[in-house]
């Protein structure tokens, strides 16, 4: 009876660790897809911000050649 009463308490506890562990392992690569897009979208917007400075000197360039 002891052996199987030990025999269960080491299932459950290996259910347990496997459990928690199978926790902690999942929601990983989440949060760093999820910290990944956020690093991939402020350089996307840096990239844009740069591009309109950049097509506004431009045009203002352009503008004032015009005009000349």
């Amino acid at each position: 009876m002891k052996n199987k009463q030990l025999f269960k308490d080491m299932h459950s506890k290996i259910f347990l660790s496997i459990y928690k562990t199978i926790l902690l392992i999942i929601p990983l690569p989440i949060l760093v897809l999820i910290v990944l897009g956020i690093i991939s979208l402020h350089l996307i917007e840096g990239t844009v911000e740069d591009y309109k400075r950049d097509m506004v000197i431009r045009i203002s360039d352009e503008m004032d050649r015009r005009t000349r």
